[in-house]
């Protein structure tokens, strides 16, 4: 018969193996979260209508600026099939106010970059980025010269073919504006309306 000794050996292996189990599951669904929206195959994530409605009715928006014939919201868009088929080549040609959710990665702060760029030009632009205070982008261009930083609380789940994608984003996201009237930026925090089922996910 096993001693007291032994079998609270025994417990404990029990409950460190359970916690290896668990930490190892938790890894894999951060691995399955971030695959989703680190995949180079993709690149077009669109946005969910709970985050681009309200803005939509705020700031009537004429172009958007990243898209294609798939996810535009706009019924003028730049990109491939667009009326300009390279945003970040040519100058924008109207006052806008201009839609732009941008390819994540690298992408992102040619897109930010462009903006900023453009207000200097009497255009207005709303992007939504990843709220990546940690890359060049951000400080050189959102917080010298943005307008307007609207913080999203929660995480966003973006479309993928329509279809909300499987896991939300593994990064926080935020509406940053570049208008003519220059930086810095005026922070704040915006919560959109909840998505049926909770595809704007609160906290994590």
């Amino acid at each position: 018969m096993a001693t007291e000794t032994q079998i609270l050996d025994m417990l404990a292996r029990r409950d460190a193996l359970e916690l290896v189990e668990e930490l190892l599951k938790v890894r894999k669904d951060d691995r399955d979260r971030l695959a989703v929206h680190k995949s180079s195959a993709r690149h077009d994530w669109q946005t969910p209508p709970e985050v681009f409605r309200p803005l939509m009715l705020e700031r009537q928006y004429r172009v958007d600026a990243a898209a294609n014939e798939r996810n535009h919201l706009c019924d003028l868009y730049m990109g491939p099939g667009g009326f300009l088929e390279d945003a970040l080549a040519q100058p924008w040609p109207s006052a806008g106010p201009y839609w732009c959710n941008p390819p994540y990665g690298a992408m992102a702060g040619r897109f930010v970059a462009k903006a900023a760029r453009e207000a200097r030009r009497g255009r207005t632009t709303d992007l939504l980025v990843a709220a990546r205070t940690d890359v060049a982008w951000w400080h050189r261009w959102v917080m010298r010269h943005a307008t307007r930083v609207r913080l999203i609380e929660g995480r966003i789940t973006f479309l993928e073919g329509g279809e909300p994608a499987p896991h939300p984003a593994p990064f926080p996201s935020a509406v940053v504006t570049f208008s003519p009237f220059p930086g810095p930026p005026v922070f704040e925090t915006w919560t959109p309306p909840k998505r049926p089922r909770g595809r704007v996910v609160r906290g994590a």
